[in-house]
């Protein structure tokens, strides 16, 4: 958790912070998703994992001025 906490508040330009860490652990409602989501080579990786975390970021930038 300390990971995630450190990485989201990574310092970005202008403070913008575009990107977000998401997790699901195993045997939770979320799994199912975060599964399907790799390539099936890596699902055969994923099935031992006990989280798959998933970073996202926007592609637009915020800063006016």
């Amino acid at each position: 958790m300390v990971l995630f906490e450190a990485a989201r508040w990574a310092p970005s330009p202008y403070n913008n912070q575009p990107w977000r860490i998401l997790y699901a652990r195993r045997d939770t409602e979320h799994w199912p998703l975060f599964f399907g989501l790799p390539a099936e080579s890596n699902q055969v990786r994923a099935k031992e994992a006990s989280a798959i975390p998933l970073s996202v970021s926007k592609t637009t930038f915020d800063h006016i001025g």
